[in-house]
């Protein structure tokens, strides 16, 4: 069995084009797979890299010297981003994706006073590993004016304060059951006419009948 003792990171050069490649490239054949969105062909992928890799630090996993996930982060203003994190699927459940992220912080560490990440409501895998690495949700809110009607428009709702929130549907999602009874249930209670102030009623009665 393959240990994680054997398991390197070190900073991506310009010389490491072709793996970082691959593995950007992978990154976005798994995520437009799941989100049923076309991918295009993984030359169209290399001057991304190659551009971020002139910009931005990008750390490389090697295990047994076969480069297996990468993670790039981006400063912006004083702030920090880890904007992708991948390993391939045939190196996970070995904590490498973990190495990867502590690499980063360990960067940032005394840099900047925080590490942030961006996620997709849609991918909560996503969400509940960077939980588990110790992240909270915070701010950002994405707002759109449909100037024209859109086409073939797939969403579901989620809520923020009661105000519905739209979010894509994916081709592949990965709610647990609670979780889909609760996308159900708020997605008829808007279609019934139900306002923002009465969901925001019923939460306040729910949330002081637990309290009590």
């Amino acid at each position: 069995m393959v240990t994680l003792v054997r398991v390197s990171v070190r900073l991506a050069a310009r010389g490491d084009v072709e793996s970082v490649l691959s593995l950007y490239y992978g990154f976005y054949r798994e995520l437009r797979g799941r989100q049923g969105w076309p991918l295009g062909g993984v030359e169209e992928y290399r001057r991304d890299v190659e551009r971020f890799l002139e910009r931005d630090r990008v750390f490389l996993a090697f295990l047994e010297g076969r480069a297996a996930g990468f993670a790039r982060l981006s400063e912006r203003e004083g702030a920090y981003w880890l904007e992708e994190l991948y390993v391939a699927p045939e190196y996970r459940g070995l904590g490498i994706g973990r190495r990867l992220v502590e690499e980063a912080e360990e960067y940032v560490r005394g840099r900047a006073p925080a590490l942030y990440v961006m996620v997709l409501p849609q991918d909560g895998a996503a969400i509940r590993f960077w939980i588990h690495m110790g992240y909270r949700i915070l701010n950002t809110v994405e707002l759109v004016k449909d100037l024209e009607e859109p086409e073939g428009e797939e969403t579901r709702l989620l809520e923020f304060f009661g105000y519905p929130l739209r979010i894509w549907r994916w081709r592949r999602e990965e709610y647990d059951d609670v979780e889909r009874e609760y996308l159900e249930a708020l997605d008829e209670f808007y279609r019934l006419g139900g306002t923002r102030e009465l969901y925001l009623k019923l939460a306040v009665e729910a949330l002081r009948r637990w309290i009590e």
